[in-house]
C-alpha cells in the first residue's frame, strides 16, 4: 500500500478507535491503554493527536519471550531493536504499568475476533492473564474469513478497521 494511502486509512481507523474507546469508557483520561509502536505494514494509530494524548503504555521486551508494558507517550519513544525488529520503544527507566485496555496489532483478524500474530508469541503470553478489553487494529485487506486457533488464543473484544468496528 502506498504511504499516502496508509496514512489516509490510518487516520480513518484512528478516528473509529477513538470513538469506540469513548463509547466503552466514561473516563478515558484515567485509563492506561496498552498500545504498540506500528511497523511499516501496520495501521499507524500514532497519527491521531486524540489517541496520542491518552495515557499509553508500550511493550517492552523483558527477555526470554516475555514483555511488560511501560508508561510512555509517543514523543518519548526511542529507537531500539527489540522483538527481533527495529522499533520505537519506551525508555528502559519508564515505569512498568498494567493496562486497563489493550490495543494489539496482528497480521490478520476475523470479524469473530480471532487474531493472527507474527509468530513470536509475545502477545499470546502476555494476554493469557489479561481479562479486560482487547482491541485488534487492521486494514480491511487483513480481515480474514477464518483462522486456525488454539486453546490459548485470546479473542478480541473488537476489531477496528478504517471502515468499521467489528464486535464479535
Amino acid at each position: 500500500m502506498p504511504a499516502s494511502e496508509r496514512v489516509r486509512q490510518s487516520k480513518a481507523l484512528s478516528q473509529n478507535l477513538f470513538e469506540y474507546l469513548s463509547r466503552i469508557s466514561t473516563s478515558l483520561e484515567s485509563m492506561v491503554i496498552g498500545v504498540f509502536s506500528p511497523l511499516p505494514d501496520e495501521p499507524d494509530w500514532t497519527l491521531s493527536s486524540q489517541l496520542s494524548s491518552l495515557q499509553t503504555a508500550f511493550p517492552f521486551d523483558e527477555g526470554n519471550g516475555l514483555m511488560s508494558f511501560r508508561s510512555c507517550k509517543v514523543n518519548e519513544l526511542q529507537e531500539a531493536k527489540q522483538f527481533g525488529v527495529k522499533l520505537r520503544m519506551p525508555p528502559k527507566d519508564a515505569p512498568e504499568v498494567q493496562p486497563n485496555i489493550m490495543i494489539v496489532p496482528g497480521l490478520g483478524f476475523t470479524a469473530k475476533g480471532h487474531r493472527l500474530g507474527r509468530g513470536g508469541g509475545y502477545y499470546d503470553r502476555w494476554l493469557a492473564g489479561f481479562n479486560e478489553t482487547i482491541i485488534g487494529l487492521c486494514f480491511e485487506e487483513q480481515l480474514l474469513q477464518t483462522l486456525s486457533t488454539e486453546a490459548h488464543d485470546k479473542m478480541m473484544s473488537a476489531v477496528i478497521t478504517p471502515k468499521r468496528v467489528w464486535l464479535p
